[in-house]
């Protein structure tokens, strides 16, 4: 495209072909490429400068050769309504820029564009899809941003006084632009600057009513010069008198100090959801060490001095638990199986106890790797087939096995008789009393929603004081964010098994499961708590350094060996009890 051409689609583009009459190439030049950083452009008329600076900044003033070359190659390439030629990343890396001509603390000049420096950090989780951002993400770190001899010219705003807030850091937006050019060219990809709402943010010009623009903090050349700058920022300087600012352009300066300071809806979201999982770790954190209080391996905080004393490193595993179990608890397992093409058919209830009561007179055994073999052979389990399901026989998803129990013998039932057979054991009364009933699921959730639409509220019932989750509880041993199948788990804890997909063996795996994940976490935190490293049980084992590392990072702490667990609550569960389907 020719200079006339050029010109012509510049005034159909602005709609406003008058104010571009008396231009051309070289005046258009003449400004734009002003050796004098701090020279004001070399125009008169206001709607030109403008015009000149919203058209996606297609002219831009003070540039060196390098950037003026580059600035113009786009605004060619915008004006033609067609892609640039493609850039290898060695020409795009030989731009570079001249020296501001700026001291520290002085104003930047008039018209310039900025974008907030931490968008710049954060573009890729805050604008780009998921796809590309975590290929986008190496290229945004300070240390990347510099890469290859890259420079930053670092400009500062202050609020006005009175506000308590920290200072915030911008660059030249042609900066930002090249450096996504960069990132393209490296990975074949399209970022861009934002449109609509979101554009303004990367094309910040300050100055209204008298405002203070930003001031310039220096020029990074690596993440070591960028750390010196960065700690060094001057105070307010007396010349931006905010007496003199017109309340509109406060208003402004302040709406775009908010702009570079807030966070996209994604990034809330984000920040929630890290915050509800970091609830999450904590809690199932607290359920673990609740279940060490029920089976005695775990004494209740004194309320007076908040310590666990008694405590033995190790557990002796040959000898019955060291503490009274809490509560003396029945343990409740219920597993239930539906069919894989309408989960609201339900073909087999499994059920598994434990009393506590029983157990804690009982070592829990050297049997296996884990020592809980003495406390396995205490637990009774039931294996109950549905009367109306008989027919259901799962072999697409899972490999069901109805026919294969491995506990005793299966029992027949109606599916109207599956709630009051649970009901009756919950609320069973020994010397006119009910026991305190904990019940044991793996993946709660599922397990309840098929109860419900039985009728049975199951969480209500007001002898029931607590829920454990082996899925929760094997997260939280082993530090994952990812749920895992009950076949892994036990292959994990070293727990051989069989026939799993039948109701009655999954009921009585998940209750070995429980057991041996609440000795094996309290095996591993007493050594924690005496600052040595576990030796490698089983798989799932983390070591101490990464198991600090990701406490700290991702909040898995249920406050150490002065935590014992607390009461169990609706908050404090974070399983809010689901309501029927229908």
């Amino acid at each position: 495209m020719d200079d006339s051409d050029f010109l012509e689609r510049l005034r159909q583009l602005t709609g406003q072909p008058d104010v571009w009459e008396g231009f051309s190439m070289d005046n258009i030049a003449e400004i734009s490429h002003d050796e004098d950083d701090t020279a004001e452009p070399d125009y008169d008329s206001d709607a030109s400068q403008d015009l000149i600076l919203n058209t996606r900044h297609l002219v831009s003033t003070a540039k060196p050769a390098e950037a003026r070359n580059y600035k113009l190659s786009k605004a060619r390439a915008f004006a033609a309504d067609s892609p640039e030629k493609p850039k290898t990343v060695e020409n795009l890396m030989s731009v570079k820029w001249n020296e501001t001509g700026l001291k520290l603390g002085e104003l930047s000049p008039p018209g310039k564009t900025f974008v907030p420096w931490r968008l710049v950090k954060e573009y890729p989780t805050m604008f780009v899809g998921k796809k590309n951002s975590v290929r986008a993400e190496p290229f945004f770190t300070v240390s990347a941003l510099h890469d290859k001899g890259r420079v930053w010219d670092l400009f500062y705003s202050h609020y006005p006084p009175g506000t308590d807030q920290r200072p915030v850091l911008f660059v030249p937006t042609y900066q930002f632009e090249h450096l996504l050019d960069v990132v393209n060219a490296s990975l074949g990809t399209q970022l861009t600057i934002p449109p609509g709402k979101n554009e303004l943010r990367f094309k910040m010009i300050f100055g209204a009513g008298n405002t203070p623009r930003p001031r310039f903090l220096g020029r990074s050349s690596d993440e070591k010069s960028y750390k010196a700058l960065t700690s060094g920022i001057p105070e307010p300087d007396k010349e931006d008198d905010w007496e003199k600012a017109t309340q509109a352009g406060k208003d402004e300066f302040l709406d775009l100090l908010s702009l570079a300071n807030k966070g996209t809806m994604k990034q809330k979201n984000s920040e929630k959801n890290r915050e509800k999982r970091i609830d999450n770790h904590k809690a199932w954190g607290r359920s673990v060490k609740r279940a060490q209080r029920y089976l005695g391996i775990r004494q209740r905080n004194s309320s007076t001095t908040g310590s666990t004393s008694g405590a033995q490193l190790p557990l002796d595993l040959s000898c019955p638990p060291p503490f009274a179990p809490e509560n003396s608890v029945l343990f409740l397992c219920i597993d239930i199986e539906a069919y894989e093409f309408n989960h609201r058919i339900v073909s087999e209830v499994g059920i598994a106890t434990l009393d506590a009561a029983t157990i804690g007179t009982i070592a829990p055994g050297e049997g296996s790797s884990l020592g809980s073999e003495g406390w396995y052979r205490h637990i009774h389990c039931k294996h109950l087939r549905i009367k109306e399901a008989l027919w259901v026989h799962n072999r697409a998803h899972v490999q069901g096995c109805p026919g294969n129990f491995d506990f005793g013998k299966s029992e027949l039932i109606g599916r109207d008789q599956i709630a009051p057979l649970i009901q009756a054991i919950i609320q069973r009364e020994v010397d006119g009393k009910r026991r305190a009933i904990v019940l044991v699921f793996h993946d709660t959730a599922s397990d309840v929603k098929f109860l419900l639409e039985e009728g049975y509220r199951i969480l209500e019932e007001e002898n029931v004081i607590d829920v454990l989750d082996t899925k929760e509880m094997d997260q939280y041993m082993t530090r994952s964010h990812n749920p895992r199948k009950l076949e892994l788990v036990l292959g994990s804890l070293g727990i051989s098994y069989r026939y799993l997909h039948n109701a009655g063996n999954d009921a009585m795996y998940t209750m070995r499961s429980m057991v041996s994940l609440a000795l094996k976490q309290r095996q591993t935190s007493l050594y924690r708590a005496a600052k040595e490293t576990v030796k490698k049980p089983a798989s799932g084992h983390v070591p101490y350094a990464e198991f600090k590392r990701k406490e700290l990072e991702e909040g898995w702490s249920s406050g150490g060996e002065e935590s014992d667990g607390g009461v169990p609550s609706p908050m404090e569960d974070n399983r809010p009890k689901p309501q029927p389907a229908w």
